[in-house]
């Protein structure tokens, strides 16, 4: 992975001359001023720094559970009048989903640890963002439809996303039918996050959760 930098060298360019009146010096003046535009424009000049893509997936890995744990450090209110502003925005986006999207930061930071078996890319992206979607509408659709907007103000229910999706979509097409379609939108969203067959899927999170047994039971 490759980042580029502009650092400006005017203080290390020598001074220019004066050009003369000849016309064939200064035409010949001109292309070089048009080629010194296109490659180091006003001094400046490019400085590429490259980063090995296993430690660039670690840094962001990183910086996933990070965030997934300060948002956890806000919602339980140990986070001091920041953390407090940022419960208060996701408990009205989320609902009571809200920690799910914490959780879902720190799984999509332990995944990216395990980039050489999960390969990342936007389709995990895709899966995180619908997840976050599907679930506060799930959870919405439990709420009476007549004080839906209320409950969400509030940060209660799915938040203004279940408020907005759930219970428009229960509206259109009953309860029933919605908690169905929600329901396999979840499942898919996890498929889509690990970018793994069902089948791959159940294997892996068995695997998961025998060793946290094990290690606990020891």
């Amino acid at each position: 992975m490759k980042y580029s930098f502009m650092i400006h060298n005017s203080k290390f360019m020598p001074k220019r001359k004066r050009k003369t009146t000849h016309s064939s010096i200064n035409s010949k003046s001109k292309k070089n001023q048009v080629s010194k535009k296109r490659n180091d424009k006003k001094g400046y000049e490019t400085v590429e720094i490259e980063i090995n893509p296993e430690t660039a997936a670690e840094i962001t890995a990183i910086i996933f559970i990070l965030l997934g744990v300060l948002i956890i450090l806000s919602l339980t209110g140990v986070f001091g009048v920041a953390g407090t502003s940022i419960s208060r925005f996701l408990y009205e986006l989320f609902g009571w989903s809200a920690p799910i999207f914490s959780i879902s930061l720190i799984i999509l930071g332990v995944v990216r640890f395990y980039h050489d078996k999960y390969k990342i890319g936007m389709v995990n992206y895709l899966g995180f963002l619908m997840l976050n979607i599907w679930v506060p509408s799930l959870i919405h659709l439990f709420i009476d439809s007549e004080k839906s907007y209320e409950v969400a103000l509030d940060g209660a229910g799915g938040g203004f996303i279940g408020h907005y999706i759930g219970n428009s979509l229960k509206t259109s097409v009953s309860f029933t039918g919605a908690f169905i379609l929600f329901a396999a939108f979840i499942i898919i969203s996890f498929l889509i996050l690990f970018n793994t067959s069902f089948k791959d899927f159940s294997k892996n999170w068995n695997q998961i959760l025998l060793k946290i047994v094990t290690t606990f039971h020891h």
